[in-house]
């Protein structure tokens, strides 16, 4: 519950951001503070949520079987997926302009808070074999 409260206050700073740049782009009125808030606001709730999610959760979700390789995996994935976001974001910017873009990226992160509210469960309390029981049930097919 907490992490999708913070979720909810980066989505909060990209409305807020995507409101501003749609202000200064429609008639010019610009408020580089907001912007900045913004910016730092959205700073602020990713890094007590989301950033440092991609270093804790995968120990907490894979068996101690396959842990190394899913984790060397996953760190694989987030600098993949983290210079791929950081080398199209001028040219998504222009494309989509800049309201867009950061219009774009609060609904991203409304996909994240569904997926975890509805697939990634609390683990406090949890003990591993729980964890890896309860991931089991959902990825397993059914016939």
């Amino acid at each position: 519950i907490l992490r999708l409260n913070f979720i909810l206050g980066m989505i909060c700073a990209l409305v807020l951001i995507t409101w501003d740049t749609m202000m200064n782009e429609r008639n010019g009125e610009h408020h580089p503070i907001i912007t900045i808030l913004g910016l730092a606001t959205y700073l602020c709730f990713f890094s007590f949520g989301l950033g440092p999610l991609g270093w804790v959760l995968p120990p907490e979700i894979f068996s101690t079987s396959i842990r190394s390789k899913a984790i060397s995996i996953s760190t694989l994935l987030n600098r993949v997926t983290g210079t791929f976001v950081v080398s199209s974001m001028i040219t998504l910017a222009d494309y989509l302009t800049w309201p867009g873009y950061f219009a774009m990226l609060a609904v991203v992160n409304v996909f994240i808070l569904l997926f975890f509210y509805l697939y990634l469960p609390e683990t406090k309390g949890r003990s591993l074999e729980e964890m890896m029981d309860y991931f089991e049930r959902i990825t397993t097919t059914r016939r």
